[in-house]
């Protein structure tokens, strides 16, 4: 049997910088990259960095960037890729060692293992 080797950079759409320097110019508005690198609990150069398109989010910080914004990170992530809809056939896990892969995207911990419960519960 093949063993899918997807991991998160497999299925993660390539941040598209200029949108990601978009979207972090706009959560900073009129206050500064230091009081942004604040709220998100980032240092004030990572801030820098995504504005100035030299790196993109951690997994993470993408979840952090999600939460503060008060969205879901496949909202957060059609926002700063050039994908509208991020997963396509080719992308869907086809082993149980992608589908964990692509929960471990999706959900925390904690969810997972609520989701687990949730399964164990129904079936035994």
């Amino acid at each position: 049997m093949e063993i899918e080797t997807n991991s998160f950079d497999n299925l993660m759409p390539e941040i598209n910088k200029e949108k990601l320097k978009k979207l972090i110019t706009e959560l900073q508005g009129e206050g500064t990259q230091k009081s942004l690198a604040k709220k998100l609990n980032v240092a004030p150069y990572t801030i820098s960095s995504w504005i100035n398109k030299v790196s993109s989010p951690s997994r993470e910080n993408l979840d952090v960037i999600a939460d503060y914004m008060g969205i879901s990170l496949d909202i957060l992530m059609s926002k700063i890729t050039d994908n509208s809809n991020i997963y396509s056939n080719d992308n869907i896990p086809k082993t149980p060692q992608g589908f964990s892969t692509l929960l471990d995207y999706h959900l925390s911990k904690e969810q997972q293992l609520e989701l687990a419960k949730l399964i164990l519960n129904k079936y035994y």
